[in-house]
């Protein structure tokens, strides 16, 4: 290939990647700006986004085996309606694959126990399959008996604990969850931190598949551990 040809095909790939990056994040502010349009409906209403650089989900999974396998989901977008300090709405989205990633780890091949997933439940190389996704439908403060004893700072800026009631979306599956968390203000950002353990086979992974003998050994309950910041959504 002459030289000449070579750097046009380089920089027409270059272009290409580059536009196509900024289309996605065009649409995901297009998106972000429609939420905060139906939220400025609400009277005192504010529109958080998810900083995905600062936010993960940490998850484990142990074979019969007694190996462990661990990693992060870093959801790649998300948002908060705030009123009155309270959570109104909010979602969080990722893909399975591509925003999990599994901790380095020498014992396990987590290559072959992938294919063995995909293998066992094709529906996870679907577009709609790989999806996960949560919407926050309710969320309402948990009150600890010592609350009543206690006198409150005027000064605090922190919730003790919530309760998220959400729709958990998984591999072509929905669930209803509910999640314990604790919200806290740092500045102008909202902060949600917080545990919970999936069950896998609620949404059919770690059960019988299309191909049995493919079924990797693992137990189904998965300890998340979530910390999720949101900044005020830019006007």
């Amino acid at each position: 290939m002459p030289r000449i040809f070579f750097q046009i095909f380089v920089a027409f790939g270059f272009c290409s990647l580059f536009f196509w990056g900024c289309s996605q994040k065009q649409s995901l502010n297009e998106e972000y700006n429609q939420i905060g349009e139906a939220a400025s409906k609400l009277k005192g209403a504010e529109v958080f986004i998810l900083n995905i650089d600062s936010s993960y989900v940490t998850w484990r999974s142990r074979n019969r085996k007694g190996t462990e396998a661990s990693g992060k989901f870093r959801p790649s977008k998300g948002s908060l309606v705030m009123e009155d300090g309270g959570i109104v709405a909010g979602f969080l989205e990722g893909d399975l694959f591509s925003d999990v990633m599994p901790d380095p780890n020498q014992i396990l091949n987590l290559a072959t126990e992938k294919k063995m997933l995909l293998d066992s439940f094709p529906v996870l190389q679907t577009a709609r399959g790989r999806l996960i996704r949560m919407d926050i439908t309710q969320s309402e403060r948990i009150v600890a008996r010592s609350d009543f004893r206690q006198s409150v700072s005027p000064f605090t800026d922190s919730i003790p604990g919530i309760s998220l009631r959400c729709n958990l979306e998984l591999a072509d599956s929905l669930m209803a969850v509910t999640l314990t968390s604790k919200q806290v203000q740092q500045k102008k950002r909202i902060v949600l931190d917080g545990t919970y353990v999936l069950n896998a086979r609620d949404f059919g992974l770690f059960t019988i598949g299309q191909n049995p003998s493919m079924v990797p050994l693992w137990t189904p309950d998965i300890p998340l551990v979530f910390h999720l910041v949101f900044s005020p959504l830019k006007k």
